[in-house]
């Protein structure tokens, strides 16, 4: 198995979403996709990748997807979210729940629709 190459040094916990997102595209370019199963996070990533107006592939993973690219089953994927959500939790200081992270803004997810649609009408 091929090792990944050192991260760079860069201070990512320090920059903005947004500016990740521009320095990532500026490092790898076309060979940067995003990869999303359209929970809550991928969702917010993809309309952020959008109003960036960053030439970013996404490409839609389901679980059983997800499963089969990983060579686990679709059990192991949950638990996998699972572990990454408490590794998050952990990181942003114990609070295993995070509800404001993980909370799902109704509201401000129709105005987000809305506006990707209209935008979709509009091509």
């Amino acid at each position: 198995m091929a090792l990944a190459p050192p991260l760079p040094e860069v201070d990512f916990e320090a920059m903005a979403a947004e500016d990740v997102l521009r320095w990532a595209y500026a490092e790898y370019g076309v060979r940067l996709c995003l990869t999303c199963s359209w929970q809550k996070q991928s969702s917010v990533l993809v309309h952020m990748v959008s109003e960036l107006g960053l030439p970013i592939d996404v490409i839609e993973l389901d679980t059983a997807e997800t499963a089969l690219c990983l060579g686990i089953d679709e059990q192991n994927v949950r638990v996998r979210l699972h572990r990454a959500r408490q590794a998050v939790a952990a990181r942003m200081g114990g609070d295993s729940n995070l509800t404001e992270v993980w909370r799902f803004d109704g509201e401000r997810c129709a105005r987000v629709l809305a506006h990707v649609m209209a935008k979709l009408a509009a091509m």
